[in-house]
């Protein structure tokens, strides 16, 4: 079920966001960069044949074509996804395209500056109205 769902393209930059409920694996990858945000509860996540457990407010951000999955640990798991077009990045690499990365917060990472304030605004409470 989404809550949310939007995109937006102009120039060289295109993205697409949604807030949604996460569910069973599905495996999928995409020509787009991801970020995801877990907004509540917990969820399994693998990427790339690493699999770990995130916790509200952590943060996942996974390169074009890299294939991952979620899996809902529990019920009312909630994540906001954002899609960003490769152009972006291309106009400032151009072989952006070819990089395959993952990148992760958790236990020691997951309050640092960087996480922080991708996550700032991103409050459960402050997106969802149950």
């Amino acid at each position: 079920m989404d809550y949310f769902d939007y995109s937006y393209k102009h120039n060289y930059i295109e993205f697409s966001s949604n807030i949604y409920r996460v569910g069973t694996y599905h495996y999928n990858w995409h020509s787009e960069t991801e970020i995801l945000i877990l907004l509540k509860g917990q969820m399994e996540m693998s990427c790339n044949g690493e699999t770990f457990t995130m916790e509200p407010l952590d943060v996942v951000i996974i390169s074009p074509q890299v294939g991952h999955a979620t899996l809902a640990l529990e019920e009312d798991v909630i994540a906001f996804a954002i899609h960003v077009g490769n152009e972006f990045y291309q106009q400032y690499d151009s072989d952006f395209g070819t990089y395959q990365f993952i990148l992760r917060s958790d236990d020691s990472t997951r309050h640092n500056q960087f996480f922080y304030n991708l996550t700032a605004s991103c409050s459960y409470d402050d997106v969802i109205d149950d």
